[in-house]
């Protein structure tokens, strides 16, 4: 709003800011899902700000870690998909194997994740930082996927607590 009404936008190192994270993993979920459909909604009311030729450095600030970062579910998707429907020739293959194991491997990240909702204690298994990370990125990329059908239906959220 502020670049679209022709202010400014300056970053300030010494700024502080407080934020209270969202407790547990349904939590997160929710936070990424809101925060997605907020951006998403705010990016949609000024189109012109994504024009590289009026905004060039605010443009790519939003296009680069902001869009593809909320895209990212519906990139991978389809890359998955385009892959599953080649997977008979050896790269496209691989690539649907590395996305199993990867989706296995989230599955059992998220075992342990609510193993240690509830307070247990967890085993030390190799990889299993590997599998808690693996589901760390489908449940951001879930909530990113929400985030964007919120959005698409027109639901606004007037206030972070709810």
């Amino acid at each position: 709003d502020v670049v679209a009404s022709g202010g400014r936008v300056v970053h300030v190192n010494e700024a502080v800011t407080y934020d209270e994270a969202e407790a547990g993993i349904s939590g997160e979920f929710r936070s990424r899902a809101r925060m997605t459909a907020r951006n998403w909604v705010g990016t949609w009311r000024h189109p012109q700000l994504l024009s590289p030729l009026k905004h060039p450095g605010y443009a790519f600030s939003l296009w680069s870690p902001k869009l593809l970062r909320w895209l990212s579910p519906v990139l991978l998707t389809l890359l998955f998909g385009g892959a599953l429907a080649e997977a008979d020739r050896p790269f496209y293959g691989t690539v649907v194997a590395i996305s199993l194991t990867g989706i296995i491997l989230a599955g059992l990240g998220g075992i342990a994740e609510r193993a240690l909702a509830t307070g247990r204690a967890l085993p030390r298994l190799p990889g299993l930082v590997l599998a808690q990370f693996a589901f760390a990125f489908l449940w951001a990329q879930a909530g990113f996927l929400w985030g964007l059908w919120i959005a698409v239906r027109g639901r606004q959220f007037r206030a972070y607590k709810t």
